[in-house]
This record gives C-alpha cells, sequence and structure tokens, in this order.
C-alpha cells in the first residue's frame, strides 16, 4: 500500500512515542511491588509490544513519494548541505535552537540554590515538545564536565536499536500510595561513594491519572517536607515531566494545558508556590520560523545559505513540535561526525 510522506511520517513519530513509553513502563515494572500494579503494567507492556510490531511491520514495507513535496520515506530536509563556517553542530545544538525563555530561569534556580543537598523542577509539556531535549540541554550546560550520574541517560535510537546519546529517558511515576518510597528506593540506589557528587532522575507524570486533587498535595507535601533520602555530600537533582496529554484544553497562560476549571497542572502549580527548593516552569512552546533563524545564524555565516531549508522544514507553518526539528537538524550532527 502506498502512503503518503506525511502519513509516513506520523506512523514514525507513533513509533518513537511507543517505543519510548515502553521503556518507560518496563523500568516501573522493575521498580513496582504491588502485584495488581505489576499485572497493569504486564498488559499494558504487552499491548505497545504488538503495536510496536505492526508500525515497524508498516514502516519496513512502505516506499512512498509525496506528490506535493518530492520527498521519500524518512528522508529529512537537505540541511545538511548547508556551510557551517562559524561552528560544526554538535548533538547537544540539536536540542537547543529555541525556549531560552525557559532555560535561563531554570539556569539560574539551580545556580542560586546549588548548595542545595534536593532541587525539584516541574516541566509542563507535551511529548512533541521533546522536554527530555531540554532537561539534556539544562544538565550539559550546568555539568560541562559530565560529572554527573543519571540511570535516565540509558536510551533508545527510536527503532528499537541502543545508541550512544546524550539525551535523557524519563522513568513513569504513577500516582501509588507508595510513590515516595519508589522514588526513595531509587535514590538509595545513586547515593553511594562510588557514584558522582550530581545525581539527576527525569520521571514523567502522567497528569490525566492524578486525581483527586488531595494526590497532588500530598506529593507535593512530601517533596517539600525532604521525606527523600539525603546524604552528606551528594546533591540530588529531579526533574519532573508534566504530561497534560487527555487533560481538558482551555485559554490564558496555560491555553494549550487547562480548561476552564482547575485540572492536575494547575493544582500543582499552585502546591509548588513559595517553595524554595521547587521550580515551576511555564509549558513548553513550540519551535517557531524565528527561533530555527537565530540557530542557523549561530553556526553560519550566510542567511541565503539557511533560508531555503528553514521554509522547507516549516512547510508554511508558523511553528512546529520541537521533536519534528530535531528530526531534520540531528543528520546535521550525524554528518559532521563521518569525518571526526
Amino acid at each position: 500500500m502506498k502512503y503518503t510522506f506525511n502519513e509516513i511520517e506520523g506512523f514514525q513519530q507513533h513509533l518513537d512515542i511507543a517505543i519510548q513509553k515502553l521503556q518507560r513502563l518496563q523500568k516501573a515494572r522493575l521498580l513496582e511491588n504491588n502485584p495488581s500494579v505489576q499485572f497493569t503494567l504486564d498488559t499494558e507492556i504487552q499491548e505497545l509490544d504488538t503495536k510496536i510490531g505492526e508500525l515497524k511491520k508498516i514502516l519496513s514495507e512502505v516506499a512512498p513519494l509525496d506528490g506535493h513535496s518530492g520527498k521519500k520515506q524518512g528522508q529529512p530536509s537537505k540541511s545538511s548541505e548547508v556551510n557551517f563556517d562559524k561552528k560544526k553542530p554538535t548533538e547537544l545544538d540539536c536540542y537547543c535552537c529555541n525556549r531560552d525563555d525557559h532555560f535561563e530561569p531554570v539556569i539560574q534556580f539551580l545556580e542560586a540554590q546549588h548548595a542545595q543537598s534536593q532541587l525539584h523542577i516541574f516541566l509542563p509539556a507535551y511529548p512533541g515538545d521533546a522536554p527530555e531535549s531540554f532537561v539534556t540541554r539544562v544538565l550539559y550546560h550546568l555539568f560541562p564536565r559530565n560529572n554527573f550520574h543519571s540511570p535516565s541517560t540509558r536510551c533508545n535510537g527510536g527503532r528499537g536499536e541502543q545508541v550512544n546519546t546524550m539525551k535523557l529517558i524519563e522513568t513513569d511515576l504513577r500516582p501509588t500510595p507508595n510513590i515516595i518510597q519508589n522514588i526513595e528506593r531509587e535514590i538509595n540506589t545513586y547515593l553511594q561513594p562510588h557514584y558522582p557528587e550530581n545525581i539527576v532522575l527525569f520521571y514523567r507524570l502522567d497528569l490525566k491519572n492524578w486525581k483527586p486533587e488531595k494526590k497532588c498535595h500530598e506529593f507535593i507535601g512530601d517533596i517539600h517536607a525532604n521525606k527523600l533520602p539525603s546524604i552528606s555530600g551528594k546533591k540530588l537533582r529531579i526533574f519532573y515531566w508534566l504530561d497534560p496529554t487527555g487533560c481538558p484544553s482551555g485559554s490564558g497562560s496555560f491555553a494549550r494545558f487547562l480548561g476552564g476549571k482547575k485540572n492536575q497542572l494547575e493544582i500543582m502549580k499552585v502546591a509548588c508556590r513559595r517553595k524554595e527548593q521547587i521550580c515551576f516552569l511555564e509549558p513548553l512552546p513550540p519551535v517557531r520560523q524565528p527561533d530555527l533563524h537565530t540557530w542557523f545564524s549561530r553556526l553560519c555565516s550566510h542567511e541565503p545559505a539557511y533560508e531555503g531549508v528553514v521554509a522547507s522544514i516549516f512547510e508554511g507553518k508558523e511553528q512546529l513540535p520541537m521533536s519534528k526539528i530535531e528530526w531534520h537538524l540531528l543528520p546535521l550532527f550525524q554528518k559532521t561526525n563521518q569525518y571526526r
């Protein structure tokens, strides 16, 4: 069967998300002790395995040509032909083309509170906005000598193979009665002398499961009360990705996230107010054309050389999710590394 480029791109995005979710579920299964929750996780893992197999089968059989763009399946824009005469792109560059308004406040918070043994950062974002890329950017700026440890750095390449990459992958955090104990168990694993001073954890909270309101307040209250373990000489930094997929949409500053009444994201934000060790960020935005223009200008001297590339990536749209932008930018890093 023939598929358009956009249809195949949709299949690939579904596959990438399914593989990332499978990894989260598998890790959550290892940490879970409750038999009923274990059974639920096993069922979800089996269903995802089936879905991933079906998507891989579709992608392995198709070879379409999009009638509008002329691109073959899986072919990103020809941005690899741009002359990067100012600076060769690195993998980290590919995660840094926007969101400076979020990056600067969180860096200021982490540096101002650097002496604290525990810090917590809450980050609202949809999966397509690539929150794991934002956290990766923050960590490698904060720890330029790579002097931190995180189990989240074990990442999957999107088609099932393991790859060497900076990019983090999150662990699902479910609102179970023993949630703090689950985090505590993982923390104790890394608060050992042979691990570096800085320990980083990266969790995903599926907000549609965080009901009623009491669960949100109890969780934030436990964090603020320092119920998590700490050891002298170790610093713990925990990032919480708040995923609002499936929650009502509304208007206002949380237009992509909130409904007409308070939902879990607003409840979390209220619960985090005036907590010294907690930073609650605004929702991650999509990438706009000027963001990508700025990104290229930092690496290239001649604007005409990349104007067409930016236009071909956006294809008339005003903005795109970060995950799609990365799909175009990562080949730049890969081509650069072929000659190292």
